[in-house]
């Protein structure tokens, strides 16, 4: 196998074509060719084993080699990722169940009963009910929403009669939703000794979700599943002494591990399905976190995550981007990417879901004043090729477009 390129800069697209704030990253490194009987130095996209080929396609491992004969060290590279990432989709899983395997799709299933699991099921179930306490727009119970949305995302020119603008009983089972998820006294969820979890939900409001067909998935971990796969990879990685690389996804997430060199993210802006422009490049450095949030963008299944309603002289923004508080999308966004070298990707997406639920650009902008750790690059959807950015990433940003500019 031959590096990705001969050239001194190589494109790695990270994101949908179509999305907003597209992600690629550029690889600033020369690639030397020793013969064609060795793997040469330079970077390379390393593949898992046909183990997981089924359900890991949209995350994705590059990597750093600084030695020309690399074979043994690339192989033993791709069974440690194979073997981190088959033990965290399969456990993180919440919709399908494994032989052999205790998954959140098995808490699901059995609600009400004692469920033994692996400890890295517990821990981070723990962790992600302990961030749906403390997060203002995160809920480790708001899968029904979500697919709610999702099922209404899908209909294409039907969507329309189904928004709950339109359709009152839509607009009821919402309100529902949202009141029931929102009162976490309709849930109880137990982490007892010897990794065994419980978890229980108000009859009511299960009948409601069994009569909706919503039942299938209560307990998710929702838009932080890939951030906390790739944060439980690049740990075991690291602890192999594998620090030279990134791992990335189809919607955006980017985390480069602590000697990844030094690269430079490709930035887009889209405002409809079917075109992106390319703004900016932003320089990052190693151990950098990004978390892109994209509303209009069609993702690896091509499935619709956005539209506008047109209701009088009002439009209205629809995803599954959604403030709990009252389970629509504040629509003030096009898109956001947020960087962070310090925190980890869970926590970087995690702060890009809370700004979510901010209501007006001023509720953001005092939001974004409050920030020490992380960098936002967003676009509001009132102001076209005008690109904003906290102070401390905006000098990082070089515009490549003359119709934009940086506030």
């Amino acid at each position: 196998m031959k590096p990705l390129s001969k050239d001194t800069k190589k494109f790695i697209i990270l994101g949908s074509l179509t999305g907003a704030a597209i992600i690629a990253a550029v690889i600033s490194f020369a690639v030397y060719f020793a013969n064609s009987n060795k793997k040469a130095s330079g970077w390379y996209s390393v593949p898992t084993d046909e183990r997981v080929v089924n359900y890991t396609s949209d995350i994705s491992l590059y990597y750093y080699f600084k030695n020309d004969d690399n074979s043994q060290e690339f192989d033993t590279l791709r069974q440690y990722y194979t073997d981190a990432l088959r033990e965290a989709y399969i456990n993180f899983d919440s919709l399908t169940t494994y032989e052999g395997f205790t998954n959140i799709a098995s808490i699901n299933k059995k609600i009400g009963e004692d469920v033994k699991v692996d400890e890295l099921l517990y821990k981070t179930l723990k962790n992600a009910y302990e961030l749906t306490l403390e997060s203002n727009n995160f809920s480790i119970f708001e899968a029904p929403i979500k697919n709610f949305w999702n099922r209404i995302l899908q209909l294409d020119n039907a969507y329309e009669e189904s928004d709950p603008l339109n359709n009152v009983e839509n607009q009821e089972l919402l309100d529902t939703l949202v009141e029931r998820t929102n009162d976490l006294s309709n849930f109880n969820l137990s982490f007892k000794e010897d990794n065994v979890i419980n978890f229980s939900i108000n009859d009511e409001y299960k009948s409601l979700l069994k009569e909706n067909y919503l039942d299938s998935e209560i307990i998710s971990l929702n838009d932080l599943q890939n951030p906390f796969v790739i944060d439980y990879v690049e740990g075991k990685l690291k602890k192999e002494g594998f620090t030279c690389g990134f791992l990335a996804d189809l919607s955006g997430n980017f985390s480069g591990f602590e000697n990844c060199p030094e690269s430079t993210i490709k930035l887009f802006d889209s405002s409809n399905l079917l075109e992106s422009t390319n703004f900016g490049d932003l320089s990052i450095s190693a151990n950098c976190k990004i978390s892109q949030l994209n509303r209009f963008n069609r993702d690896y299944e091509i499935i619709k995550k956005a539209y506008l309603l047109k209701k009088g002289e009002s439009s209205y923004l629809r995803s599954s981007y959604i403030n709990l508080v009252d389970g629509y999308d504040s629509g003030i966004k096009v898109f956001s990417v947020v960087q962070s070298i310090k925190k980890n990707l869970v926590e970087v997406n995690l702060e890009n879901i809370n700004s979510t639920s901010y209501k007006t650009n001023v509720e953001f902008q005092n939001y974004l004043d409050t920030l020490d750790d992380y960098n936002f690059i967003y676009r509001f959807t009132n102001e076209s090729n005008i690109i904003r950015a906290t102070n401390n990433i905006k000098n990082n940003i070089t515009l490549v477009n003359p119709a934009y500019k940086i506030n």
